[in-house]
């Protein structure tokens, strides 16, 4: 290439280069004036506060109320009372009822099985007619003294005339009137009659051993047959309350032995549900202890009526059905004897009546066993408290509203229930308390309040569940 084409490509390059540095101060220029004029045209301060100023947050204005504490948990229904049909008597099966069978509800005093009472029939026949035998034998034995007795006062007289004899023979013969051969026929006489006389005492004195004897006979005999008419009686099996089958191990004509399990049943009347309670949580329904219980020794107290009866703790269990929710009320009957080592929560015995009443098929089912239901119990009322939710609590402090600043404020708490904190002092009447989690929150920062209703309600002071009752209602 010679060297004018050369001169030529450099003066090309420095043409462009040149072009575009002036491109680029010129949009320099123009962005300068345009932020010129905007710092030019900016307008001064109205006087008045930006309402775009601070960030919004929800609150709710508090209320000081009245509360009753309540703890919510879980639980799992069983029966109060579980009754056990145990074969007495060995034999066959010989009737089943048609309506012993699992699930089904019978009535009190339903036969759910008989055994063959042959054998048993023919064992109290025997007995009879032995315990007759004893009876006669005391008779005879009776008649035997009454005889004997009789025989005794004509063997005296004769006794006596026969020693009055002898006694005169021995007189004559002293005489040399009467020879020694009737002195000693008249000798034998008296020790014959003397002898027949004391055989007749042994055997009135040998009456009352004989007739011990025949009665302790005769007691076992009729122990014997009333051991066999009970066993009679533990032929036929039935139901001694109302009860809902459980289990059914006996077939007909089955041979059944003495202590064999042929069904179990469980009662009407009352379920139990045992809810697994935090010891913090059950301490919380009596935040200031149980005053009208004072203070007592459990070695010496009165096991005549149990704690739980001197102090009504009402309870709510709720069991889920889909998209309905069936409601029975019951009461606190007592506590599990230990605590779980593994959760650290003590069992809760809760007695709800009448579980089978008021079921409306497809609504509303009865209580049965077994069920995993949601449980609430409830405490003392407490007054003059404020609820708030437990998330706007905030290490012992609640975040407070106040002329469109917030106030860090500490607070009381009284009870920390599942979903809600009961505040005694730090928030008054008309106070906004702060839902919205703030982070980082430091005190007087700017904020904007939009009010909300509280999420958490006071429970009432007296709530219609105050006492047990069987009724309530499936709620959608």
């Amino acid at each position: 290439m010679d060297e004018q084409t050369t001169s030529q490509l450099r003066k090309d390059k420095f043409t462009k280069l040149a072009i575009h540095l002036l491109i680029v101060f010129g949009l320099l220029g123009i962005g300068g004036g345009v932020l010129a004029y905007l710092i030019n045209t900016k307008p001064g301060p109205s006087g008045e506060k930006d309402k775009s100023q601070g960030r919004l947050v929800h609150v709710f204005r508090a209320e000081r109320t009245s509360h009753r504490i309540a703890i919510d948990t879980y639980g799992t229904t069983r029966a109060s009372e579980v009754w056990a049909a145990i074969a007495e008597v060995r034999g066959r099966a010989v009737q089943v009822s048609e309506q012993f069978e699992p699930g089904e509800i019978l009535p009190a005093d339903s036969l759910l099985v008989r055994i063959d009472p042959t054998d048993y029939e023919l064992a109290v026949t025997r007995l009879k007619a032995e315990v007759r035998a004893r009876n006669e034998q005391l008779r005879e034995l009776d008649q035997n003294e009454a005889n004997l007795k009789e025989i005794y006062k004509l063997q005296h007289r004769q006794l006596k005339l026969a020693a009055d004899a002898y006694q005169r023979q021995r007189q004559v013969f002293a005489k040399h009137a009467a020879s020694r051969s009737a002195m000693e026929i008249s000798e034998d006489a008296y020790v014959s009659r003397l002898t027949a006389a004391q055989q007749t005492r042994n055997s009135l004195a040998l009456m009352p051993v004989k007739r011990d004897l025949l009665r302790a006979s005769l007691e076992v005999a009729q122990s014997q047959l009333e051991q066999a008419k009970r066993d009679l009686d533990e032929c036929v099996i039935r139901l001694p309350m109302p009860g809902r089958c459980a289990s059914k191990s006996v077939e007909q004509n089955q041979y059944v032995t003495v202590g064999e399990r042929l069904g179990t049943f469980l009662s009407l009347d009352m379920t139990e549900v045992v809810a697994m309670v935090e010891t913090r949580k059950m301490a919380a329904l009596f935040s200031g202890g149980i005053e009208e219980l004072g203070v007592f020794d459990f070695t010496a107290m009165n096991h005549s009526q149990s704690i739980w009866e001197r102090v009504e703790v009402p309870a709510e269990v709720h069991w889920s059905l889909g998209d309905r929710s069936a409601v029975w009320h019951g009461r606190v009957a007592r506590l599990g004897s230990s605590l779980d080592p593994g959760t650290r929560t003590i069992p809760v015995i809760i007695e709800v009546p009448d579980p089978y009443k008021n079921v409306k098929p497809g609504i509303r089912p009865p209580l049965v066993p077994d069920v995993f239901c949601e449980v609430t119990l409830y405490g003392t009322t407490v007054d003059d408290v404020v609820l708030i939710p437990r998330d706007a609590l905030h290490n012992g402090s609640v975040y407070l509203l106040r002329n469109g600043k917030l106030h860090i404020q500490p607070v009381t708490v009284l009870v920390l229930e599942d979903s809600a904190g009961v505040i005694s002092e730090g928030i008054d009447t008309g106070d906004e308390v702060i839902l919205t989690d703030l982070f980082p929150a430091s005190e007087g920062m700017a904020l904007r309040g939009k009010v909300a209703p509280n999420p958490v309600g006071a429970k009432p002071q007296a709530a219609d569940n105050a006492k047990p009752q069987a009724a309530g209602e499936a709620k959608p």
